[in-house]
């Protein structure tokens, strides 16, 4: 059996429930809803809406107690403030040393704090007391190669002609000798790739900045073959420019030469 809204005479669907089927969704909200739920009506109905407990003004919130302008300046009064401690916050606090304290939970300034620190990580109560991490107790130990001196060879002249070639840029950050100057207050370091300090080859040198060649000690194979390649690839587009600068020279000798034996 069909059914039809009471107020609209549209066809109900088969799963209408407002009001046992006599209404349809779009007349039970405009008119038997905003009759039942608005006002005394509605479930939660609080006797009106409530008022600020200081300046007596209506809220729209019914679970606020003040206005915006009378909870500012409540909440502006230290002993609301649900941080207060006792007016801890508004005391001065003065270190051992006499100087004064900003932050009321700390017992020592900062210097004094450092000074105490250190001497409680003294000796015995330090934790890395006793423990060598120099020699062969060091993770990056090979086999002492760091203490061999350089050869004669691995002079300041040499280390100048590698920084040339490099145009005095570290070839992997790409730091200039001027910034360089400015952060570490030193020139640009030259590196041997192999490590092997008795080689002092062009191909085996290349210009790093402090912090790159700190970075080299680390991981060596990866860093020997990656600077290897690098220096590889330099030196070939070196020798391919000078092979083409010769080809042009020559291709326009042997025009010269052609013209030369014909005018002949």
């Amino acid at each position: 059996m069909k059914k039809y809204c009471s107020i609209c005479k549209k066809e109900l669907g088969r799963h209408a429930q407002y009001q046992e089927g006599k209404y349809c969704k779009q007349c039970y909200l405009k008119n038997i809803a905003k009759i039942i739920v608005k006002g005394k009506f509605h479930p939660n109905f609080k006797t009106g809406k409530p008022k600020c407990i200081d300046c007596n003004k209506e809220l729209n919130n019914y679970n606020a107690k003040r206005c915006w302008k009378c909870y500012v300046k409540w909440s502006q009064i230290p002993e609301n403030n649900a941080n207060f401690k006792i007016g801890e916050t508004l005391k001065k606090h003065f270190c051992e040393c006499g100087k004064e304290i900003q932050d009321y939970k700390a017992i020592r300034c900062r210097e004094c704090a450092d000074k105490y620190h250190s001497i409680q990580m003294e000796g015995n109560n330090n934790p890395m007391y006793d423990i060598h991490l120099t020699g062969k107790l060091n993770h990056n130990w090979i086999d002492g190669r760091s203490y061999l001196p350089y050869t004669i060879e691995f002079t300041d002249e040499l280390k100048e002609s590698i920084r040339q070639r490099d145009n005095h840029i570290c070839q992997n950050c790409g730091m200039t000798e001027e910034e360089h100057l400015i952060v570490n207050g030193q020139i640009l370091h030259v590196h041997h790739i192999d490590y092997n300090k008795q080689n002092c080859k062009e191909n085996n040198l290349i210009t790093l900045c402090l912090s790159c060649n700190v970075k080299a000690n680390y991981n060596r194979t990866y860093w020997q073959e990656f600077y290897t390649n690098l220096i590889r690839n330099k030196i070939n587009r070196g020798v391919d420019v000078v092979l083409y600068q010769n080809n042009v020279n020559n291709k326009g000798n042997s025009k010269k030469n052609l013209y030369a034996s014909l005018l002949n």
